[in-house]
């Protein structure tokens, strides 16, 4: 789970963050994560479908950086994926599916290759 950690607070903290600075006004944004967890005495077992972890809306308008508010972002959600595992589900993380940020009324969905680079795309709600 480390590698898939790493890769979470990457994502969070370069990708989403370049998708936020390209935006010109200030806004408000939300992310969503997508995991595949599998059961820890019956690994061929997975979690279909995905379950999602939300962090909370946030505006830049805040006094933080925008630095400060993804790495909130980043341990809220990381903390939740936690605390579904330690809540006795029986299950443990096998891989990211993808990380989803609303970005006011545009929705960029960041998919997660393992050992390529990561792509987003844009999609009009």
């Amino acid at each position: 789970t480390e590698n898939i950690q790493k890769r979470m607070r990457d994502v969070v903290m370069h990708d989403i963050y370049d998708i936020i600075t390209k935006e010109r006004n200030n806004i408000k944004f939300q992310v969503t994560v997508s995991c595949i967890f599998r059961k820890t005495l019956q690994e061929w077992v997975y979690s279909e479908p995905p379950p999602y972890f939300k962090s909370i809306p946030v505006k830049t308008t805040t006094s933080m950086k925008l630095k400060e508010i993804l790495r909130e972002m980043y341990l809220d959600l990381w903390n939740q994926i936690e605390e579904y595992i330690k809540n006795g589900s029986g299950w443990n993380l096998y891989k990211l599916c993808n990380i989803d940020v609303q970005v006011s009324s545009k929705l960029y969905m960041i998919m997660i290759y393992h050992h390529k680079k990561t792509k987003y795309q844009l999609t009009h709600m």
